[in-house]
Formats: structure tokens, C-alpha cells, sequence
């Protein structure tokens, strides 16, 4: 049997049906900070409505940068895949979220600023992160069809009732070196981009931005709109058909990058 050795204390997994899922949520809310570097668990009980239903979360994770956000559900394996576990992420991956989720957020969560929460909402919808108390390898492949990450957080006890955790697998990550993504909207004009995370921008709407591409440098101009914030270059720019990621280098100049160039800056 596995054990964990901590300090002289010996910790064994926790049986199955041993905890509630509050009791599991809990553990994993109070060891937040180790679990998820460079991100602030927040509770989330607020329901959203999507085509799949009307559902709510139990967490959001929000980088500290607010360059992505998740939504957490936190299960037990003994729940039902199908009955229980899928309808839920199919409901909160397709929900839209907007500044009544921001608000949620920010009420929520103090040390989060609440005009950045707001901007973050105008960015890429969050994905759906599914935290299991074992390993259930037949949940991997739908959730991923889902776009959606499963994480795996075991519970150990000890002799004494201290609960320790042993996370399996990878959890969400920001590369802190990339400020955003951005998609082309070639219908508009082959200079725009949507920016995916609109809250780490360092300029803010209406003001310009001098970003750097293929070695030379233009202006690009940030423009808000209801729902969206895009990057709009003055001229000059060849036409974009994929996404790329907006970098800061170590000098702080701005640079575009497509997605291998971007997977090699890791």
C-alpha cells in the first residue's frame, strides 16, 4: 500500500467513500496556494445557464496576472460519469460568462481587483478543471473532447486525523512570459486581433501599444467593445491566419509570436 512518510508521521490514502465531496472540496481549498501556484482559488457557487442546463461550479481559479481563468468541479470518482459528472462540464464549458460572473468573483475574493476581473471577462471563455480524488482513466478522453483538464488530488490520513495531499498530474499553468493570445478576425481587416486576455494588457482602451513582429516594430492600437477588446494595428502587418501569442521579452519590448515560436520561449 502507498504511504506518505511526513515528518515522522505516516499518512495512508484516505478509503473510498471515507469523505463527502464538501469534505473533499474543503481539503482542496485549504491547500489552494501549493495546489495551484500563480493562481487564487475562489469559491463560485454561482449557477450559470448554457444549453445543457443551469449548473454551478464549485471554484474558479484566476491567475494572479489574469491572464487565464478556470472553473473547478471537484467530484469523487463513485459519482456517475455520465449522469452525474458530464452533464455538469458539458453545462459550464459551453455557459457564457460575463460581468455578472465578475462581480460574483469579485464579492467573492477581496484581494482580486474587480475592474480587472470585469476585462478578464471580455477575453477567452475559461475551461473546465475536474478534480477527482483518484485516478479514473476512462473520464480522460470526453473531458478532453470538452477541452476540459482532469486533475487528480489524492487524500492521505494519519494516525492522528491530519489530512495531507498528493497531487498527480500537472496542474493548470500561465506562462508568465506570454501577456496573452490573440485570434485574427480577418473579416475585419487583416490587422485585428481579439485578445484572449484582455486584462493583462498594459494599455488601456484607446491608448497604443508598440509591438514587434517579424523584426519590425508597429503601433497597435487597443480597442473595447460590449463583449470584446481587440488589438488593431496602423499598417504594415502581412495577414495573420493563426493565433499568436503577445510575449514580453526580458527587456520589456512586446513581441508577436506564432505558436511554435512561442512553445520554444518555455
Amino acid at each position: 500500500m502507498n504511504r506518505l512518510v511526513i515528518r515522522g508521521q505516516v499518512y495512508r490514502p484516505l478509503a473510498v467513500h471515507a469523505l463527502l465531496e464538501s469534505e473533499f472540496a474543503a481539503l482542496v481549498r485549504q491547500d489552494a496556494t501549493a495546489l495551484f501556484p500563480a493562481f487564487h482559488l475562489v469559491p463560485f457557487a454561482l449557477p450559470v445557464q448554457s444549453e445543457y442546463g443551469r449548473f454551478a461550479a464549485d471554484f474558479a481559479l484566476v491567475h494572479s496576472g489574469y491572464r487565464q481563468w478556470w472553473v473547478v468541479e471537484v467530484e469523487l470518482s463513485t459519482h456517475s460519469f455520465a449522469q452525474h459528472v458530464m452533464p455538469q462540464v458539458q453545462a459550464l464549458s459551453s455557459a457564457s460568462y460575463s460581468i455578472r460572473e465578475a462581480r460574483h468573483l469579485a464579492s467573492r475574493a477581496p484581494e482580486l481587483d474587480p475592474r480587472s476581473l470585469e476585462q478578464m471577462m471580455l477575453g477567452a471563455q475559461p475551461r473546465v478543471l475536474v478534480v477527482v480524488e483518484e485516478p479514473c482513466s476512462s473520464w480522460e478522453l470526453p473531458l478532453a473532447v470538452l477541452g476540459a483538464h482532469l486533475m487528480v488530488i489524492e487524500v492521505y490520513r494519519s494516525e492522528r486525523d491530519a489530512f495531507a495531499l498528493r497531487a498527480v498530474g500537472a496542474p493548470p499553468v500561465a506562462d508568465d512570459r506570454i501577456v496573452s493570445w490573440c485570434v485574427p478576425e480577418p473579416a475585419l481587416g487583416r490587422a485585428f486581433l481579439a485578445v484572449q486576455s484582455p486584462a493583462a494588457l498594459p494599455v488601456a482602451s484607446g491608448a497604443s501599444l508598440e509591438i514587434e513582429m517579424c523584426g519590425r516594430s508597429s503601433m497597435w492600437r487597443r480597442i473595447d467593445v460590449q463583449d470584446k477588446v481587440w488589438l488593431v494595428a496602423d499598417s504594415g502587418i502581412p495577414r495573420l491566419n493563426e493565433p499568436v501569442a503577445l510575449a514580453c521579452t526580458e527587456s520589456g519590448r512586446f513581441v508577436l509570436l506564432d505558436a511554435s515560436a512561442a512553445r520554444r520561449r518555455r
